[in-house]
């Protein structure tokens, strides 16, 4: 499940750059392809990651495709790796030999075929057909109607403003919705239990195998009392603002330091990510065991202090590469931090409504902890081989 809530996230910020970012960051590449388009006969043994015009498959990939399609995206072929998608307009009615994350405003599944894990996030609506298979389980949010007419071959998960369910489901299931109907195609072979005020319309026609239960919704803390949500309010500012301040100190006192963070995450962000928790995860142990020794206690106090240091900074890369949207092509480089810092301000926010959304909020937290400290570990160890290099260099001419 963790890597299903990550990937999403993952899905999150590319699908927000590819909306406000038009092209600042291919424009910091020349040479980066405007689309992706693999024809029909075609087999492209590559990983496809970044920011794209449009995306058309009718053929093979055969890699993984991390991608944010600022047009339409069309899978009709076949992909042997994992699919992060984030676009406005989806249609696949070809196989995805993998997981499949994907975000979009509508989402149509024609015919396709997914043979591991399948997660959809969609703004409108989501329908997949009946020819449609999810060979794993399959976890589905929509903010508008969800139709699932194909089969799941494990458990199915949906919330969505409306559910149609009309099709086999292997293991159990689970809804929250407020408009829910089970059709007369039907054949779900665990238990079903919804989340709604509303009964369930449940055609005679369909098949249970294991039971129906109705619980009321989960209730969200949304509606608080004024004085605490002035307060809540309050902090989250005082963050923001803090974060920001933050930011402008680092970016007068070491310019290129946010820059070339934001450069390691875009071009290699699951080594980045990987690191970065590595990384989190020695230190906590680190300074745990020498703070609890006697003896080491000061070198313990200063391992933690790095360890929450690095979680204090670590959302600004990410907030640098977001704001990097609203910048020009000097924005990657730190040319232009009058243009970029305001954006960044934005940025900062974004992120922190985003870190304390319900359902998402830890995923994106984890996420931007992750890329930030891993951006920072990785220019520390590119410091430290290029001051290595330049000693020898210099001893060398010594001799």
């Amino acid at each position: 499940m963790n890597k299903r809530k990550i990937g999403s996230m993952v899905l999150i910020i590319l699908l927000t750059m590819a909306v406000f970012m038009p092209a600042v960051l291919a424009a910091s590449s020349q040479t980066e392809p405007k689309g992706i388009v693999i024809g029909a006969e075609q087999t492209i043994a590559s990983d496809y990651v970044g920011i794209y015009d449009g995306v058309e498959i009718g053929g093979r990939l055969d890699g993984n495709l991390i991608a944010a399609s600022q047009g339409a995206a069309r899978i009709d072929g076949t992909i042997e790796g994992t699919i992060l998608l984030a676009t406005g307009e989806a249609k696949i009615t070809g196989t995805a030999k993998k997981d499949l994350l994907l975000l979009s405003l509508i989402a149509t599944l024609d015919g396709a075929m997914v043979e591991d894990d399948a997660s959809i996030f969609t703004a409108t609506s989501l329908n997949a057909s009946k020819e449609t298979q999810f060979l794993g389980d399959a976890y589905i949010f929509s903010s508008g109607m969800a139709v699932i007419s194909g089969s799941v071959g494990g458990e199915l998960f949906v919330m969505a403003r409306s559910v149609v369910l009309d099709g086999a489901v292997a293991g159990n299931v689970k809804i929250y919705s407020e408009d829910i109907q089970i059709g007369a195609n039907a054949v779900i072979a665990g238990d079903v239990t919804y989340y709604s005020t509303l009964n369930a319309r449940v055609d005679s026609g369909a098949t249970v195998g294991g039971t129906v239960e109705q619980r009321p919704p989960v209730a969200i803390p949304f509606a608080q009392k004024s004085s605490s949500a002035v307060l809540h309010l309050s902090t989250v500012l005082a963050q923001i603002l803090f974060l920001a301040f933050l930011a402008w100190v680092i970016m007068r006192a070491w310019p290129s330091l946010l820059p070339r963070s934001a450069t390691v995450i875009k071009q290699k962000p699951f080594v980045t990510f990987f690191i970065g928790i590595g990384t989190i995860l020695l230190l906590f142990i680190i300074s745990l065991i020498l703070t609890l020794t006697v003896v080491m206690l000061v070198p313990g106090l200063f391992f933690m202090g790095i360890f929450f240091l690095g979680l204090l900074l670590s959302i600004l890369p990410t907030a640098y590469l977001l704001s990097a949207m609203y910048g020009a092509k000097g924005a990657m480089l730190g040319t232009e931090k009058k243009r970029i810092f305001v954006p960044m301000v934005f940025g900062i926010a974004l992120l922190e409504l985003l870190s304390g959304a319900p359902y998402i909020g830890f995923g994106v937290s984890m996420l931007i902890t992750g890329w930030g400290m891993g951006s920072f570990v990785v220019l520390f160890l590119e410091k430290m081989r290029s001051s290595r290099k330049q000693r020898g260099n210099t001893i060398d001419e010594a001799r």
